[in-house]
C-alpha cells in the first residue's frame, strides 16, 4: 500500500532546510567566483583566495566585470585582471576524494598576448598545474591551448584566431580513468548553453600519462609569456549541468544513526522507522522476523522526510532483518541485520551516568561475564553542544552494538548496564540502552527551548538565559537537548533512567520543580504516555558527618519531594551509601564513586516492580510516612520496610538521627528500632522535641536499612528554611507569580485528596499530636504557617515572588486517628496502606494480635508493642482481628481491598 507523507515529520525534521535533499538540487557545483569585491583591492585574502607564489604583481579587482549570455550568476560589476608575472592565486573547492569527471569554466577577455604563450589556469596538484589552459597570440588574435601535465604537448585551437577585446566562455573537462594515469582532458570555447551535452571539443580529448589531479585546488596565474587578460565567472562542478547552473533530480536515502544493525526495537508499540530522501521518491520498508514479513511503503514528503509505521511486535530473541529501499533505485537499498525486539531504556544525565562499566569496582566480573548477555545492546549519541535544534546526531555517535566482553567495558554506561543485566536476568527480554549524557551539565541544558519558553511555570527559569554565556559548551540552556535528545525523539522506548544533579547544587531548591518539568517535556515529545522515569538521588560526598546543613542535603530532599508531586510512574534509587572513597584527594574519585552496582540494581528493582509486574518485590528504601511526638520522644513510622527495619549488616547501633526543640538547634539523638516499621528518637539534650532529621549531611553517618538492604534516604519532619545562601540570577522575565502549594502534610502524611486550587480542608487527625506542614510548588515563593488560638485551624499563606498570595486553611477535627479506626475510645488504628493491613498502637500498652480469615483459620499470631505500628501482607478479603492487652480486648472485622 502506497501512501503520501507530506507533513513536517513532527519533531524529527522540524522544517529544517536539509542541504542537498530537495527533489531538485543544484547539480554538484563545487565552487563559483565572480570577484564581486571592491575595485582596486587585492583578490588574495578575500573569499578564500590565497597567494601561492612569490611574484610581486598582485591579482587585483577591476571594473566592469564580464558577461556572457545565459551563463549563470555573473555579476556585471567586477572581475580579476592579470598581467605577465602576476602572482599565482589559488582556492580550495568542495568535494571529497577526486574521481569521476570534473569541469572548470571561466569567462576571459584578452587585451594582448605573446607569441611564445603560457598557461594561466588549471587544477593545482603536486606543486604543479594539471589540466592547464594556455594563451598565445596568433596573427591579429589569440589561441587557447590545453595539456594535462607538464610532460604533455600543448594543443591549441585551430582555425580563425579568437579576437582581442571579446569575452569568451571556456570550459575544461577532466575525466579520471580508474586504474591508469592516462586521464582525459578536453577544452570547449563558447559551448552551447542550451544543449544538454557539451558536443565536440575545440581541443582534445587529450591523454597524457603523467601525474593526475590529487587535491581540490584551482589556481590562476599571469605567467611571463601569457599576456594581459581579465577573468570572471569561475565555476568548478562535477557535471555540465552544474556549470550551466541547472538543477537536476537526485535520489538519496539517509537513515538516522540509530537505525542500524544490532539494534533493539521497542516491543508492544508500533514499529516506527524514519529518515530522509528525495521528495517524490517512494521508500519501502520490509521487516522480517521468524518467517514473518511486514512491509509498507510511503512517498517522501516535500520536506525530504519519510516515516513508516509497522504493527507492534512481541519480544523476539531471534535475529530479525530490516530492509529499506527506494523504488527504482536499487543502489540505495540498505539491509540491517541482527535486530531484536525487546525494551529500550534511555540513559541520560551527567558524568555519573556517563562513567562506563570499566569504572565499576567489580568491572572485571561484569566485563568477563558480558558474553553471556548478548541480548543486551546499546548505542550512544555523542557530545553535541549546539544552540540550534538538530534532527541528526553528531557523526561520531555510536550506532547499535552487542554489549559483549569486547565492547561493554569502554562503551556502555555502568549504571545503565547493571540495570539492563538485572532486568534481563528476571525477564529474559532483550534490553536496549540508548545513551545520551555529558559530564558537568545542568538540568535545563537537557530541556527543550519550546518547554522553557512556553510553560508558564518556567518563565523565571527561562529568563535566566540573560545571565548565561551562549558560547558555553556545557551549561547554556537547551544546548545538549538540541543535539543529543531531539534527534532521538522518534525512537520508541520503554522508559528513562536519569542520573544528574551535581551541577545544580548551586540552585538546589529549584531542582524538584525543574525535574518535574523535564519529565513533562520528555513525555510530551515522545508521545507515548506516562513513560517510566527512574532517577538516582545524590550520593554521599566529602568528610563524614553526623549532621550538617548544606546544598547537598537540600537537593536530596528536592529529589525526594518529586515522589510527592503527583507525577505518575516515577521512582528514585537512593545512592547515599555508594561513595566508597568520598575523601580521596582526587576530585574525579570523590565526584565519581565506583560503587555503582547498587545504584543500577536499585533502579532495576524499581523497574521490575513498577514496570514489569513483580508486585511482591520490595523496590525502594525506607521513608518516613508519618510521625508523632510523645513526651521526649519522636516516633517515626516508615514505609517500604519489607519484613522489618534493620541496622546495616555488621553494625550494632542505629545512627544518623538528630532532633531539635523549637530553637531549631539539632542535637545528635539516640535511635531505636521499636518494631518492623518504627524508630523512636530521643536526646537528653532536647527534652521537648518538635522535629527530627535523618542522614542530614553531605556524607552522613547513618545505617538504617530495610530487609532487602536498601538504605533509608535523607529526610526530615520539619520544613524550616534552608540555611544555605543561594545565588540569585538575572532574569529577563517578571517576578514569578506561582503561589500554589504542592502538598499539605498532617503529621508527615500527605493529603491524598490535595488539590492546589482547593483552598480549604477539613481533616480528622490524631489529637495527641497535630502538626501541619506543606511543600510549596514554586522555588521562588515563600510559605508562612500559623495556628489559631484554639489550635484547630491552620492557615498556610503562600506569597509568590511577585507578592501575589494564596491562603490555604486546614480545619482539624480531633479523633483517635485514621478513618478506618476501630473505635473512638480504642487506642488501636487499623487501616490499609497499599496492599498491607496496618495496625497502629497509640497507647503505652502492649497488645497481642490474632488475625483470622473468613473461614476462621488463624493466619497471624503476633504482638504489637506500645507506640508501634506493623503491616501485614494479606490477600484482599474479609478478616477478623482480635486485640488483647492486660486491661482490655477488642474484636474487629476488617475488609482489605484489592
Amino acid at each position: 500500500m502506497k501512501k503520501t507523507f507530506t507533513t513536517k515529520c513532527k519533531v524529527l525534521c522540524l522544517a529544517l532546510s536539509l542541504s542537498g535533499f530537495g527533489s531538485f538540487t543544484q547539480a554538484q557545483l563545487l565552487m563559483e567566483e565572480d570577484f564581486n569585491f571592491t575595485t582596486g583591492t587585492d583578490v588574495v585574502g578575500q573569499n578564500g583566495w590565497s597567494k601561492g607564489s612569490t611574484e610581486t604583481n598582485n591579482v587585483t579587482v577591476v571594473s566592469p566585470g564580464l558577461a556572457y549570455p545565459g551563463y549563470p550568476n555573473v555579476e556585471t560589476t567586477n572581475a580579476a585582471t592579470f598581467v605577465p608575472t602576476t602572482c599565482r592565486i589559488q582556492k580550495n573547492f568542495e568535494g571529497g576524494s577526486l574521481s569521476g569527471t570534473y569541469y572548470y569554466s571561466f569567462l576571459i577577455n584578452v587585451s594582448s598576448a605573446l607569441a611564445t604563450g603560457d598557461f594561466f589556469i588549471g587544477f593545482y596538484s603536486n606543486a604543479a598545474f594539471r589540466g592547464r589552459t594556455y594563451l598565445k597570440s596568433s596573427g591579429t588574435g589569440f589561441q587557447l591551448g590545453l595539456v594535462k601535465t607538464t610532460t604533455g604537448t600543448v594543443t591549441y585551437t585551430s582555425g580563425t584566431p579568437l579576437s582581442f577585446g571579446t569575452t569568451y566562455l571556456v570550459v575544461v573537462k577532466y575525466e579520471f580513468q580508474p586504474g591508469t594515469t592516462d586521464d582525459i582532458v578536453s577544452l570547449y570555447v563558447n559551448p552551447n548553453l542550451s544543449q544538454s551535452a557539451l558536443g565536440t571539443p575545440d581541443v582534445g580529448p587529450l591523454t597524457d600519462a603523467g601525474n593526475d589531479v590529487t587535491s581540490n585546488v584551482l589556481a590562476l596565474q599571469g605567467r611571463a609569456n601569457t599576456g594581459n587578460f581579465v577573468l570572471d565567472g569561475i565555476r568548478v562542478a562535477t557535471s555540465w549541468a552544474g556549470i550551466k547552473g541547472e538543477t537536476i533530480k537526485t535520489h538519496s536515502l539517509e537513515l538516522p544513526k540509530f537505525l542500524s544493525s544490532n539494534m533493539v526495537l521497542q516491543r508492544e508499540t508500533p514499529l516506527k522507522f524514519f529518515g530522509w530522501g528525495t521528495a517524490g521518491d517512494t521508500v519501502k520498508v520490509e521487516f522480517k522476523r521468524e518467517g514473518i514479513v511486514l512491509k509498507d511503503s510511503i512517498e517522501v514528503g516535500s520536506d525530504n522526510c519519510w516515516k513508516i509505521q509497522l504493527p507492534e511486535q512481541t519480544a523476539c530473541t531471534e535475529a530479525c532483518e530490516l530492509k529499506i529501499s527506494v523504488l527504482h533505485q536499487p543502489q540505495l537499498s540498505q539491509t540491517l541485520t541482527n535486530i531484536l525486539v525487546g525494551d529500550v531504556w534511555f540513559a541520560g544525565g551527567q558524568s555519573n551516568m556517563e562513567k562506563k562499566v570499566s569504572h565499576l569496582l567489580d568491572a572485571e566480573d561484569f566485563i568477563r561475564e558480558a558474553d553471556n548477555y548478548q541480548l543486551i545492546r546499546s548505542c550512544r549519541a555523542a557530545y553535541n553542544a549546539i544552540n540550534e535544534l538538530q534532527d541528526r546526531v553528531n557523526g561520531s555517535s555510536t550506532p547499535w552494538f552487542v554489549c559483549n566482553s569486547a565492547e561493554v567495558g569502554e562503551k556502555v554506561a555502568a549504571v545503565a548496564y547493571v540495570f539492563a543485566r538485572r532486568v534481563f536476568e528476571q525477564t529474559n527480554i532483550p534490553i536496549g540502552i540508548m545513551q545520551s549524557y555529558r559530564g558537568g551539565t545542568e538540568l535545563e541544558t537537557w530541556m527543550s527551548q519550546e518547554k522553557l519558553t512556553t510553560d508558564p511555570g518556567l518563565r523565571k527559569v527561562a529568563g535566566r538565559k540573560a545571565s548565561q554565556d551562549p558560547s558555553s559548551t556545557a551549561n547554556y540552556q537547551s544546548i545538549h537537548f538540541n543535539g543529543q535528545i531531539n534527534p532521538l525523539i522518534g525512537f520508541p522506548i520503554k522508559g528513562f533512567l536519569w542520573y544528574q544533579g551535581e551541577s545544580n547544587i548551586k540552585r538546589a531548591l529549584e531542582y524538584r520543580f525543574m525535574m518535574k518539568k523535564l519529565i513533562e517535556d520528555y513525555r510530551t515529545l515522545w508521545n507515548m504516555g506516562d513513560l517510566p522515569f527512574y532517577y538516582v538521588q545524590m550520593f554521599n560526598i566529602l568528610a563524614a558527618s553526623e549532621f550538617e546543613e548544606g546544598n547537598w542535603t537540600d537537593i536530596r530532599e528536592q529529589q525526594a519531594f518529586l515522589l510527592l508531586d503527583n507525577v505518575k510512574n516515577i521512582g528514585m534509587a537512593v545512592g547515599i551509601d555508594t561513595n566508597e572513597d568520598p575523601t580521596n584527594k582526587d576530585d574525579a574519585v570523590r565526584m565519581h564513586p565506583k560503587n555503582k552496582t547498587p545504584i543500577g540494581e536499585r533502579m532495576a528493582r524499581i523497574a521490575l516492580k513498577n514496570t514489569y509486574g513483580f508486585n511482591d518485590m520490595l523496590a525502594e528504601g525506607p521513608s518516613i510516612s508519618r510521625y508523632k511526638v510523645s513526651n521526649d520522644t519522636i516516633y517515626l513510622y516508615f514505609k517500604n520496610y519489607g519484613t522489618g527495619l534493620k541496622i546495616k549488616d555488621g553494625e550494632a547501633t542505629l545512627k544518623g538521627f538528630a532532633i531539635s526543640g523549637a530553637d531549631k538547634s539539632f542535637k545528635i539523638a539516640t535511635a531505636t528500632i521499636t518494631n518492623d516499621s518504627t524508630v523512636a528518637v530521643k536526646s537528653s539534650l532536647v527534652p521537648n522535641p518538635v522535629a527530627a532529621r535523618y542522614a542530614w549531611a553531605r556524607n552522613p553517618i547513618c545505617n538504617l536499612y530495610n530487609s532487602e538492604n536498601i538504605p533509608a534516604s535523607t529526610s526530615r519532619t520539619d520544613i524550616w528554611p534552608s540555611k544555605v545562601t543561594y545565588e540569585n540570577f538575572t532574569s529577563t522575565f517578571n517576578a514569578d507569580e506561582d503561589a500554589d502549594l504542592m502538598a499539605i502534610k498532617i503529621n508527615g502524611t500527605p493529603l491524598g485528596e490535595f488539590n492546589p486550587q482547593q483552598l480549604e480542608y477539613t481533616i480528622t487527625v490524631d489529637g495527641n499530636f497535630l502538626d501541619v506542614t506543606a511543600i510549596k510548588n514554586s522555588p521562588f515563593s515563600k510559605l508562612e504557617i500559623t495556628k489559631n488560638a484554639a489550635g484547630d485551624e491552620v492557615t498556610l499563606t503562600v506569597t509568590a515572588e511577585n507578592l501575589s498570595q494564596k491562603v490555604y486553611k486546614v480545619k482539624l477535627h480531633s479523633s483517635t486517628g485514621k478513618k478506618d479506626i476501630v473505635a473512638d475510645s480504642f487506642p488501636i488504628n487499623i487501616f490499609q496502606e497499599g496492599k498491607l493491613m496496618v495496625l497502629e498502637n497509640k497507647s503505652e500498652n502492649n497488645y497481642s494480635v490474632r488475625i483470622y480469615n473468613a473461614t476462621g483459620l488463624c493466619l497471624i499470631a503476633d504482638s504489637l508493642n506500645q507506640n508501634a505500628q506493623k503491616g501485614y501482607a494479606l490477600a484482599a478479603g474479609a478478616y477478623i482481628v482480635y486485640l488483647n492487652s492486660a486491661s482490655e480486648s477488642k474484636c474487629v472485622k476488617f475488609l482489605l481491598k484489592s
